[in-house]
């Protein structure tokens, strides 16, 4: 049981790595208090590894990889539209408080799980999990992957800590714009 869940660990945050997620997470740490964020990701990629390990295996048999991908390219270019809109004036005036903390939590953990939909995490730990223990998959899984969007975000707080708010909109909504682009051209392909 314990090599089931050190492999998922290990193996899922070797593959979060540098992943669109991770843009997010450093993305949002730039808006929002860290503790928040982290607590956002863990509850995201939690939900997101009991998909993966529960149904990923049906859902990738049955959905199309390209419609996923691309969902998931549009919703990215829609979060850098959003975040140039929301945060142009307003981040510079309030850079970490934006709405209740409750609706900072359903919107980072919701932006998670649709970004890792069919991502290579969750293929990853729906076959791990299919091969081993899955309760002690999911957990070795969730805590490899938020390790990783954490230390994302940990970056992004020391941008937000460096960096003028309003350059950090404008970079954050690049990173969202082209973890888009990269998503839909691998999706269309």
């Amino acid at each position: 049981m314990i090599s089931a869940g050190t492999l998922a660990l290990v193996t899922v945050f070797v593959a979060e790595l540098g992943d669109k997620t991770q843009l997010l997470a450093l993305g949002f740490a730039t808006r929002h208090r860290l503790r928040t964020v982290i607590g956002a990701l863990a509850v995201g990629y939690g939900i997101s590894n009991v998909l993966a390990t529960i149904v990923g295996g049906i859902l990738g048999e049955a959905l199309p990889t390209r419609w996923v991908a691309v969902g998931g390219g549009v919703i990215f270019v829609l979060l850098a539209a959003y975040t140039l809109r929301t945060n142009s004036d307003a981040a510079a005036a309030a850079p970490h408080v934006s709405g209740s903390t409750i609706a900072v939590i359903a919107t980072i953990a919701s932006t998670i799980v649709l970004g890792e939909l069919g991502d290579k995490t969750q293929i990853t730990t729906a076959t791990l999990a299919a091969r081993g223990d899955a309760i002690v998959t999911w957990l070795g899984a969730t805590l490899g992957v938020t390790t990783a969007g954490a230390l994302a975000a940990v970056a992004g707080r020391s941008l937000t800590d460096r960096l003028d708010q309003r350059r950090i909109t404008k970079l954050s909504a690049a990173a969202f714009g082209i973890a888009g682009a990269i998503t839909l051209v691998v999706g269309l392909r």
